[in-house]
């Protein structure tokens, strides 16, 4: 049966399915219905028919607050600096100190410190919102989406050797790189202006080594005779990323049974036919839950240190922010010293293994240097510095509904008003209609333990990721079902630190 779209299942069936794949995950429990009588809601009404270069929405609920002067000021007290969100990290112990005493930044075991960036570099490859206002409501539908929603690469291969030629070598098969002393660095204009597919990719030196490194693979791919056209070189290396996605960010946000659950035949979160599209309950809520995964510092590296030795740093430094060689990790500095030791932030085992650190919990507590971001990493309005009220006024934007709202029409557990107290005293009405990036966060909190998304966040999260994946027909679920990846030290298996090594960066540097 085909629906008004012309797909062959509705967007229902992606929500659906997804529902399937978390509640047989380890932190699901059981679907209920928000009375907690275990009936199963009323199916959710849910849009279809978007266009794929436009955002849009899954939900017809109403927002979850109307945009008054008073709701504003609230959601901008809630993420203010100092407030309930803000961790209050002792800046004052340094970069070592706060790595050695965390305090509210608690240690998350599911996930090494790089898969903050991994999942940063997961956002510039499907979504990128360059003209909806902050705070100001907004229709989606008639906002474009300046990246394709497919785990395509397009941030790193722009439009390919004819349509982006100044992001390729003359030959139109290898990318160009740059260089940062002695390490890699994405290529620059002239000005220092990155020379890359999307310019967030620059804006600290964790994602802009991410994509250095995905250059590095590319052209070794062609190097080692491993591809010898581009359109193959771009073909192994996206799909290496797709199983990056799938088997390795996905079961430390989701559960390690979600690989499992997909394997099952038919689970079809995007069918065939549909247009796969970026909802905004997804870009501007529940997949900002790595914001608060987001250390306060970190071992950069092992060599850029002022005395040739480890360098620590803050993610982010105000006094830093004018710096012609900030000491902070900002982007868009092509300095000697300022690459990334990959160890510290991926487990690759054996002697390297003594080296990783793990990412912080996922829970409403953000890193205090996130809410004094340098001005250069925002699109105005520049007076809100604070990541977590831009992420809050997003809501505005998109008139999105609240955490219970949303959990209440998919049948699934809701958070009481007395585990969103703290909310609730900022502001007395969020208790009972939280704004959703807020209401994920706590879900993750007490539902799963700080380490994985709860049932409602997971469900956002990996329905859209797992659909965009499955919807692909370039993808390899779809052009090639049984591959395996072939880059890795053992055949058959693949992750982050096997990319690395295989781009030549995975090194203790």
């Amino acid at each position: 049966m085909s629906n008004e779209s012309g797909c062959p299942m509705s967007r229902r069936g992606l929500l659906a399915g997804a529902a399937t794949v978390v509640a047989g995950s380890a932190l699901a429990p059981a679907r209920a219905s928000a009375a907690g009588t275990g009936a199963a809601a009323p199916p959710p009404t849910i849009h279809t028919a978007v266009r794929p270069d436009r955002f849009g929405r899954l939900f017809d609920l109403p927002p979850f607050a109307n945009p008054t002067t008073q709701v504003k000021t609230a959601l901008r007290t809630l993420g203010a600096p100092g407030g309930i969100m803000d961790a209050k990290d002792d800046l004052a112990a340094g970069p070592l100190g706060l790595i050695l005493n965390p305090g509210a930044n608690t240690d998350n075991p599911n996930h090494t410190a790089g898969m903050t960036f991994v999942g940063q570099f997961i956002d510039h490859d499907i979504t990128l919102d360059a003209t909806s206002p902050l705070g100001v409501p907004t229709a989606p539908e008639a906002t474009i989406n300046r990246r394709t929603p497919a785990f395509d690469l397009d941030s790193v291969y722009g439009s390919g050797p004819f349509g982006d030629p100044l992001l390729y070598e003359d030959d139109k098969l290898r990318l160009k790189a740059g260089r940062r002393g002695e390490h890699e660095d994405v290529p620059r204009l002239p000005d220092g202006t990155a020379l890359i597919g999307d310019s967030r990719n620059d804006e600290n030196v964790a994602v802009n080594g991410i994509h250095a490194a995905f250059i590095a693979a590319h052209n070794q791919l062609l190097t080692s005779g491993a591809a010898t056209t581009f359109k193959d070189a771009r073909r192994q290396l996206t799909w290496h990323w797709q199983w990056i996605v799938l088997n390795e960010f996905l079961p430390a946000t989701l559960g390690t049974q979600l690989p499992t659950a997909l394997s099952r035949g038919d689970q079809r979160l995007f069918p065939r036919g549909c247009h796969p599209f970026i909802p905004v309950e997804f870009q501007s809520a529940a997949y900002r839950f790595g914001h608060s995964q987001v250390r306060p510092s970190y071992r950069m590296n092992f060599t850029g240190g002022p005395d040739g030795g480890q360098r620590f740093a803050f993610v982010f430094d105000p006094s830093q922010i004018t710096a012609a060689d900030p000491s902070d990790m900002q982007g868009g500095i092509a300095g000697a010293g300022r690459h990334i030791g990959w160890p510290t932030f991926f487990n690759f085992g054996g002697d390297r293994a003594q080296w990783v650190r793990p990412n912080k919990t996922i829970d409403t507590k953000l890193s205090t240097p996130l809410f004094h971001l340098p001005p250069k990493t925002v699109r105005g309005p520049e007076d809100v510095l604070a990541l977590a009220q831009r992420n809050l006024l997003r809501h505005l934007t998109w008139s999105l509904p609240s955490g219970q709202a949303i959990a209440k029409k998919l049948g699934l557990p809701v958070l009481s008003t007395d585990q969103l107290a703290d909310v609730g005293r900022v502001y007395a009405p969020f208790a009972k209609s939280t704004p959703l990036w807020f209401y994920v966060l706590r879900e993750a909190e007490l539902l799963g333990a700080g380490k994985r998304l709860g049932p409602l966040g997971g469900l956002l999260v990996g329905g859209t990721l797992i659909g965009l994946l499955l919807a692909d027909p370039s993808g390899y679920l779809n052009a090639a079902p049984g591959w395996k990846p072939t880059l890795g030290s053992t055949p058959g298996k693949f992750g982050m630190s096997d990319l690395l090594d295989y781009a030549g960066v995975g090194g203790v540097r």
